[in-house]
Order: structure tokens, then C-alpha cells, then sequence
């Protein structure tokens, strides 16, 4: 599976070497500079966003700003999840800044879906 990582902060880099340490193709992406990971593929925000999965590993206090920012480059079809511990203004800000046909998981990092 072909999986984007936005976000490669502390829990993001995490995630992401878990899902490579899987068998999946990841792609990650940082507005900061961050140490190369181990089978992960440092990508741009354009080729993360347009993986078929994508993860938000970002604060919740961004989570909004960078949707708004980034819902634009999401393909219909995308599966979209965040990993904000708080569920409710997550899923309404997915439910309202992506366009109908992308589908959003609100997730919990330590209890999942």
C-alpha cells in the first residue's frame, strides 16, 4: 500500500517507520528539515497528498489551517485520516475543508479508529 505521511514530527516519524517496518511504500513530508528514516521516502507536500491514504500527523492547533491549505491537492477516492488525540473539531474540519469524495477517518493514535 502506498501511504503519505504529512507531518514528521515526533509521532509522525514514528508512525511512519512502523508502516514501512510493514511492508508499505511511504512517502513523508515535514515543513522542517528531518533526519532521514529508515525505508521512508522523503517526498514533496504535492506527492504525499496524492497518495491513495493519507495521514495528518500535525498539532491540532495547525490541523485546520494546514486542511485549508492543502484540500485543494486531494484526489476524489483518497483516504484521509488524522491523528489529532481530540476527535470532535478533527472530523468537522475534515467533513468541511475536503471535497466530497474523499474519505476521512478521524483517529486516535493510542485507541485507533
Amino acid at each position: 500500500m502506498k501511504i503519505g505521511i504529512y507531518g514528521l514530527g515526533r509521532f509522525g516519524s514514528f508512525w511512519a517507520t512502523q508502516l514501512a517496518a510493514h511492508g508499505h511504500q511511504v512517502l513523508g513530508y515535514s515543513r522542517h528539515s528531518r533526519p532521514v528514516l529508515p525505508q521512508v521516502t522523503l517526498a514533496s507536500e504535492q506527492e504525499v497528498l496524492s497518495c491513495p491514504y493519507v495521514f495528518y500527523c500535525v498539532s491540532i492547533s495547525a490541523f485546520e489551517s494546514v486542511l485549508k491549505q492543502t484540500s485543494s491537492l486531494i484526489a476524489p477516492g483518497t483516504v484521509v485520516m488524522d491523528t489529532c488525540s481530540v476527535k470532535v473539531y478533527p472530523s468537522r474540519w475534515m467533513k468541511t475543508e475536503l471535497s466530497d469524495g474523499i474519505h476521512c477517518i478521524a483517529t486516535h493514535p493510542m485507541f485507533g479508529p
